[in-house]
């Protein structure tokens, strides 16, 4: 079968800018079934593919039951919250991307806030896992030429997503101000500071009772465990990211009892924060941004 490729004189792009291939990951496992609670990343989107498995995530104060092939979207600044179920067949890919501007989105945003931010690839499945399976492939043979492949294979998968959510035209409809959005809004502003549900209802002015069932009813969580949440979500970043120690990362999230901060991290993550930071950091899939990458400048 021969197909004859048409081409106008002056190509249409939908990119405003270069963007950047951060990292690229591949968890696979019941041993890579690892938490990763609510936080947010101002500087980057972040793309996630259900390959094989299930998994309960929150992407802007909204749950979802995840299942295979699903793509999650995390535009700049969406507070999410990933929490994977062990299984032997959990396969998962992500990469992370920073300076994307895209016609009439937002920097670093690759579908509208309109849109419901996990659609499933049905049919383009494979070629999703290709994408990835290409770029970890690449990343790991460090090479000028390999870096030009990553740059253009990661355009051609962005434009992929991009055109996979415009396709299903799967809009959420308009949104109305609620009184859980507003605790979440005021919760993610204060929640490395001193509150609980009194001084929360005294500064939203409402009563205390009510507060709680209406912000458990809106996130899955009551104000507390949402609070944990977002602390444990910042120490694993400052755990990834940092030098400082646990005990001053217990105290930069809130907690001045470092005891108190060991028990609630390995409860709800499952592990220890040594433990955790060394996990990660030893992981080979993981491919950082590299000054001396020529895609990066």
């Amino acid at each position: 079968m021969l197909i004859e490729i048409e081409h106008d004189n002056q190509l249409h792009t939908s990119f405003k800018s270069k963007p950047q291939l951060l990292f690229v990951c591949h968890a696979n496992g019941e041993n890579d079934a690892i938490p990763r609670v609510m936080h947010s990343h101002n500087d980057r989107l972040e793309v996630m593919f259900i390959y094989e498995g299930t998994g309960n995530y929150s992407i802007g104060g909204e749950f979802y039951s995840v299942k295979k092939g699903d793509i999650l979207v995390f535009n700049a600044g969406d507070v999410h919250d990933e929490h994977p179920l062990p299984s032997k067949d959990l396969t998962i890919y992500s990469c992370g991307i920073a300076n994307l501007k895209i016609n009439n989105l937002p920097l670093n945003h690759i579908i509208s806030k309109k849109r419901r931010p996990i659609i499933n690839a049905d049919k383009h499945i494979e070629q999703i896992k290709h994408f990835f399976e290409s770029l970890i492939f690449y990343a790991t043979q460090p090479s000028l030429i390999n870096q030009e492949i990553i740059y253009y294979n990661m355009l051609s998968f962005l434009l992929t997503i991009h055109k996979i959510f415009n396709e299903k035209e799967q809009n959420h409809s308009t949104k109305k101000i609620t009184l859980g959005l507003r605790i979440k809004e005021f919760l993610d502003k204060y929640y490395l500071e001193q509150i609980d549900v009194e001084s929360i209802s005294d500064a939203l002015n409402v009563n205390r009772y009510y507060l709680s069932h209406t912000f458990k009813a809106f996130t899955g969580y009551s104000p507390k465990q949402y609070i944990i949440r977002r602390r444990l979500g910042e120490a694993q970043s400052l755990l990834l990211n940092s030098d400082y120690s646990v005990a001053q990362i217990a105290n930069k999230v809130g907690y001045s009892n470092v005891s108190n901060f060991h028990n609630i991290f390995e409860k709800v993550i499952g592990m220890s924060p040594g433990k955790y930071k060394k996990l990660w950091l030893n992981k080979e899939q993981f491919l950082s941004k590299n000054e001396s990458n020529p895609m990066n400048n």
